[in-house]
């Protein structure tokens, strides 16, 4: 099968919009929604309207000391919930969101890589802490996911 593409070059440039385009929709109203299995076990959907992702950036930003100058490691698969205040905390701050390349996101490769990258925040599981070196150079460190031992606690 052919397919016929259009120039890559337009013989007028491409005007962009001078304004923001209307959006009708209620802030109350669902953004997403998310299964979890909380505490229960149970699957249940949560609702997140769009005006709580504002607000938990703005929390997140407020409570972590997120700044422009920060650097947010991006570890939550997008379907998780973490991955929502990695995103939003960092876009709405300035931050840079730091992405993990496939085969990176553990042990030496992971901590190689906050280095590199001079990581200032990330969230990750206490299964994992316990194959980092307590030395990475983090300002905030979450913990989620999971219990945390209270030795892989007292190492950190």
């Amino acid at each position: 099968m052919v397919h016929a593409f259009a120039s890559l070059h337009p013989a007028a440039p491409v005007q962009q919009p001078t304004t923001a385009p209307a959006v009708a929709f209620d802030q109350h109203t669902a953004a997403y929604v998310i299964y979890t299995s909380g505490s229960t076990g149970t699957p249940k959907a949560v609702s997140v309207t769009h005006a709580g992702i504002p607000n938990l950036a703005a929390v997140e930003i407020d409570r972590f000391d997120i700044t422009s100058r920060s650097r947010i490691l991006q570890f939550a698969s997008p379907s998780f919930d973490a991955a929502l205040w990695e995103m939003s905390a960092a876009l709405s701050s300035g931050a840079a969101l730091v992405l993990i390349a496939p085969g990176k996101r553990s042990g030496h490769a992971l901590a190689r890589l906050i280095r590199e990258r001079e990581v200032t925040h990330a969230t990750l599981p206490p299964v994992l802490l316990a194959d980092l070196p307590e030395d990475l150079p983090l300002q905030t460190l979450i913990v989620a996911g999971e219990a945390c031992p209270p030795d892989v606690a007292a190492r950190w």
